[in-house]
């Protein structure tokens, strides 16, 4: 008796059933296999998303810009003014402007039949003559215009370039452009209009 074994009357061991029986393993084996690398990859990424955490999605705040503040320092002093000038239009800055006022000379201690005791500084000097029977009276005013100061005199005239009046009180007084302010003369206690306005002209040429 024979030790190989014989197949059962009524099985099918033709090559060609022997072939799709093999196939059909095949294609189980495979599918089996895309089941668990399936299973695998959604393993690894539910894996990372859980170590990635909520932070790791979380985009981090912005920084917020600091408010600027205001300062108390002193602004910087503006640049002077520039004008253009030339034909090529090059900026040239503007020159200050310069004081109106004029320098007043120191007032001569003597004049004609006049002098004054002192050095004759001040905006009003009186001088007396050498008898202390009459005075003459100059007062240098700064600015001003004759015509504001001979407003309220009366009988107003102008004697050799000097405008001379009379005031409410009855007293002479003459007004003059002189030094870039008005020069004001009075002189008393005897004198006619045209005598004071003479002897303010005489002061006038030696205040130089």
């Amino acid at each position: 008796m024979s030790e190989n074994k014989r197949p059962d009357p009524g099985q099918d061991t033709s090559p060609q059933s022997l072939r799709e029986s093999n196939i059909g393993l095949i294609v189980v084996l495979f599918l089996i296999l895309v089941v668990g690398i399936g299973s695998g990859v959604w393993w690894v990424l539910r894996n990372g998303q859980e170590l990635l955490g909520p932070e790791a999605s979380t985009s981090a705040p912005l920084p917020q810009p600091t408010p600027t503040q205001a300062t108390s320092e002193p602004q910087e002093p503006a640049t002077p003014t520039q004008v253009t000038s030339g034909p090529r239009g090059s900026a040239t800055p503007t020159p200050p402007r310069a004081s109106s006022r004029q320098p007043v000379p120191i007032k001569p201690r003597k004049f004609g039949d006049f002098e004054v005791k002192g050095t004759g500084s001040g905006d009003t000097v009186t001088y007396w003559t050498a008898k202390k029977d009459r005075f003459f009276i100059i007062g240098h005013l700064p600015g001003g215009s004759v015509e504001a100061y001979t407003k309220g005199l009366k009988g107003v005239k102008s004697i050799g370039g000097i405008t001379c009046g009379t005031n409410d009180f009855g007293g002479y007084e003459c007004f003059s452009q002189v030094h870039g302010g008005v020069g004001r003369t009075t002189m008393g206690p005897s004198g006619t209009l045209d005598e004071l306005a003479e002897i303010s002209r005489t002061f006038y040429e030696a205040w130089k």
